[in-house]
């Protein structure tokens, strides 16, 4: 069971435990769960796809309140939902986790259940870490810009901030719409902003260069922000309107990727250190149906304990397990200083991330414009390689998976990359080594290209491998013209290579492709495999690429 969402935050102005009440039970009937089969207290199991449990607990040092529901999808994964409202003498707070087991390993999509968003929407003034929980984006102006800029630069901060900023290529309802879809999906993960097109010339004016946000495109900041440092500028995601502008989800979609994949879990309540033994013992029921349960079985062994010395036992054991509360205490408590000290690592690891991917973009830059060096002076005295006019060596390196694509599109006429090629491309830019990875598919599109237009030329160059081994435009080490002979014999790993092409190639629309750029070396599930067909001696004259996407859709023996 991994836990991909969880949710802790404060509400001193309502009665938390009476909210998740009402708002848990209006939940279950909205999935179609007969309110009869909510128990008050206990569990209610529908079947082996559904179960349900309540507990209660009610003392003098506080009261809880912890509500579950477990349910299994047609895929066959399994959602638990843990919905606990916590009230003591000093705070009343909420927290919500949502676990998935998964028995085929797969990627779960994460969002905020729509319980959290009813929380939220029906509590009293819900914050996290001082700031206002909202359902929707806040919408900002000039006069409450600051506002913002103090949150961001906040070094207290531990909640990621998203803000949009305004697209005016477009009209403004659409800014409205990316930014109220990203709340809803991140309700209780992150907090987020629009702003107006004065408040995003003010806010950027306010950060130093490289952190603000602009052009419709919208920028995570993740807890802390050191703009003090300018290395920290890449770690905190900017994702461009062009990425975003085909839905008005695709924002929400891409930023819940990359925060499941950082895990930045808050820390439990800390109410929960001294309540939660309160909700594991067991109610007068269960004493009841236990101690009944037991009489039975020794009845039937004709043993002569009756129930009221059964019941004196488990009251006794009940004793030992409150003793046992305290020690766990403070064994709790050393744990959730263990999981801040990890949380914090966590943080700081993606940041060293963002380091080694930023200084091989640096290297891939600096050898780009040592070959376009190379190319003018040998243009001098040769034949340019890649025919009249524009040369695409020119233009600059593209930042994302998608500006690669669309600028191979653009300017490299001897390729042709199918509608259909691209594969999860939002989910390879919610990583770290997204713009590593752009630079590597647009400089092997472009090697490609350049023996394309090679041999169109009237060159002969002695095949693409040998031609890379000659010119250097693509490291034969990440390149394999077919496949394993256990791939090919192996008929349901050689269909997952049938990929989509032109018709006036194949009359089907598909046909079996094996060679393939290793984008990244290894055999990670999400590192990027590019598949194409060479059909430079055919009628088109042109490199098909029919895949661009995660390995795991070609997988092979190891994987």
């Amino acid at each position: 069971m991994s836990l991909i969402y969880r949710a802790v935050w404060d509400d001193d102005w309502c009665q938390p435990l009476l909210v998740l009440d009402d708002e848990f039970k209006e939940w279950c009937i909205w999935k179609g769960i007969d309110e009869d089969d909510i128990p008050r207290r206990g569990r209610f199991q529908q079947d082996d796809s559904l179960w349900i449990e309540v507990r209660r607990a009610d003392a003098e040092i506080g009261r809880a309140l912890r509500c579950t529901l477990s349910e299994t999808d047609p895929r066959g994964r399994t959602w638990t939902t843990t919905a606990t409202a916590l009230a003591d003498h000093e705070t009343r707070s909420f927290w919500v986790d949502l676990e998935c087991d998964d028995p085929g390993g797969g990627e779960p999509e994460m969002a905020a259940p729509r319980l959290v968003r009813g929380l939220i929407a029906n509590g009293g003034r819900p914050t996290s870490y001082g700031l206002p929980m909202r359902t929707d984006a806040r919408r900002l102006g000039p006069g409450t810009v600051d506002e913002l800029v103090g949150a961001l630069l906040d070094p207290a901060r531990q909640v990621p901030i998203v803000v949009f900023s305004p697209d005016l290529r477009a009209d403004p309802p659409t800014t409205i719409r990316r930014a109220d879809a990203t709340a809803q999906t991140l309700a209780g993960l992150a907090h987020v902003y629009a702003v107006s097109p004065p408040a995003s010339t003010m806010l950027n004016e306010a950060l130093r260069e490289g952190f603000g946000v602009y052009g419709g495109a919208v920028r995570m900041y993740l807890p802390p922000l050191r703009v003090d440092d300018p290395d920290d500028a890449y770690r905190h995601r900017w994702i461009p309107a062009r990425l975003i502008a085909v839905h008005p989800r695709r924002a929400a979609s891409m930023l819940a990727r990359r925060l499941a994949r950082l895990q930045l879990h808050p820390p439990i309540p800390s109410a929960w250190g001294h309540l939660a033994g309160l909700l594991r013992r067991p109610t007068e029921l269960e004493v009841d149906a236990r101690a009944s349960q037991i009489s039975n079985t020794r009845a039937a062994s004709e043993s002569h304990a009756d129930e009221p010395t059964l019941r004196a036992e488990i009251e006794d054991l009940t004793k030992l397990l409150a003793e046992a509360d305290l020690v766990r205490e403070a064994v709790e408590e050393q744990a959730r200083w263990e999981i801040s000290r990890l949380e914090a690592a966590v943080v700081i690891g993606e940041a060293d991330r963002y380091d080694d991917a930023d200084e091989l973009e640096d290297l891939r830059r600096e050898r780009d414009g040592l070959q376009r060096t190379i190319r003018a002076l040998a243009n001098q005295t040769a034949i340019p390689l890649v025919g009249l006019g524009s040369d695409p060596h020119d233009l600059d390196v593209p930042i994302s998976i998608g500006e690669a694509i669309d600028s191979a599109r653009t300017y490299l006429e001897r390729i042709e990359i199918h509608d259909d090629a691209p594969r999860d491309i939002d989910e390879l830019e919610a990583t770290a080594k997204y713009q590593v990875w752009a630079s590597a598919i647009w400089q092997g599109l472009l090697a490609l290209h350049d023996y394309a237009a090679a041999k169109r030329m009237g060159m002969q160059p002695p095949g693409f491998k040998l031609w890379c081994e000659q010119t250097g435009a693509w490291p034969t080490s990440k390149l394999a013209m077919t496949e394993s002979e256990t791939v090919l014999n192996n008929d349901q790993l050689r269909n997952l290579r049938h990929f989509p092409i032109s018709t006036d190639i194949a009359p089907s629309g598909r046909l079996h492709m094996f060679a393939h750029l290793k984008i990244q070396a290894g055999g990670g599930g999400n590192i990027p495999r590019l598949y194409f067909y060479d059909d430079t001696d055919g009628a088109s004259q042109q490199i098909h690429v029919g895949f661009i996407g995660p390995h795991r859709y070609v997988r092979n023996t190891k994987s």
